[in-house]
């Protein structure tokens, strides 16, 4: 597998509500400490767009707080496991340094620049089409132990993306 990490194929995410964000250190160097990223960047379909277009902070809403799964792989899934889940979304990331760190959107809102290493994937450096998708959980609770997967398909440079639009994978409020 082309994931070398501490947890090679999955990690575990408490979210608070909001989402979930990933993105290379570098690209996140210019918010300062304690400041609300969220509220004054990242609010708005501008701001956020702004953003996947870049590939730099990337951000997709999850429907409720909860313990979220993130499962990670390499390439892109079927098109019948794709077709089965209820929430799928595609985005594209630029990895530096070899590190994609994962948190809660949340962390936004007031922002430290430190993050557990238990939220860090270690990837090549360069662009990467991410597929993401998910299912409600058999109990029937967004956010109840959910599984997310990730599929990362390395690309020679930033492929088009939808230009509208929030990412959700869940029920768009």
């Amino acid at each position: 597998m082309f994931i070398q990490s501490i947890y090679p194929d999955e990690i575990a995410l408490s979210v608070g509500g909001i989402g979930i964000i990933f993105y290379s250190p570098q690209s996140v160097r210019h918010i300062a400490e304690g400041s609300d990223y969220c509220t004054n960047s990242y609010s708005t379909e501008a701001d956020v767009q702004a953003h996947v277009q870049a590939g730099t902070l990337l951000g997709f809403a999850v429907g409720a707080s909860g313990e979220y799964v993130l499962k990670f792989r390499g390439g892109y899934p079927d098109d019948d496991t794709l077709n089965q889940a209820d929430f799928k979304y595609r985005l594209a990331v630029k990895v530096t340094d070899n590190k994609l760190v994962f948190r809660d959107m949340y962390d936004l809102s007031y922002w430290r620049s430190q993050y557990d290493e238990s939220q860090v994937l270690h990837l090549g450096d360069g662009i990467y089409h991410v597929t993401l998708f998910t299912s409600i959980p058999q109990s029937g609770i967004i956010g109840d132990h959910q599984d997310i997967w990730v599929f990362f398909q390395k690309l020679e440079a930033m492929p088009a993306l939808s230009k509208v639009g929030m990412p959700y994978l869940c029920p768009a409020s």
